[in-house]
């Protein structure tokens, strides 16, 4: 009873003098702890939305691609139409995104026997997140 009489009481000591050390050190862990997982949590959320940005871009660019080939009549209309930041030639094109999670790949074929094709796949490692084929006349 002397003890807890003696912590409560408002007539010891150090009641004037502010934190002791202990206390402090207790207090700044806290603080560092919630710290440290709010900013784990931030950094998680804003790399998952960096993805899905980069992925949203990847397939945008494959349907205004597919766009494009539906309106274009051979491999030199589709290239003046295509997306800019396809690289590549003759019907084969490439996309990586800027973070190199991400690519798109796109393949066209133009023929006067057969039908044009064209088809579209988003890939990351090993992977498939998006395949487009589509046939004009289909």
């Amino acid at each position: 009873m002397f003890v807890m009489k003696r912590f409560f009481s408002k007539k010891h000591k150090n009641s004037g003098r502010g934190f002791t050390i202990a206390e402090a050190i207790i207090a700044m862990t806290v603080i560092l702890a919630v710290s440290a997982v709010a900013i784990t949590t931030i950094r998680m959320a804003m790399t998952s939305t960096s993805k899905d940005l980069m992925y949203e871009r990847l397939r945008i660019c494959a349907e205004n691609s597919l766009e494009a080939f539906k309106y274009s009549d051979d491999i030199a209309e589709f290239e003046s139409l295509k997306d800019d930041d396809l690289t590549g030639s003759d019907g084969l094109y490439t996309y990586v995104s800027s973070n190199e999670i991400y690519t798109l790949n796109i393949s066209v074929a133009y023929s006067d026997s057969e039908r044009d094709t064209f088809r579209a796949v988003i890939t990351s490692g090993s992977k498939s997140y998006l395949d487009i084929e589509y046939t004009k006349g289909e």
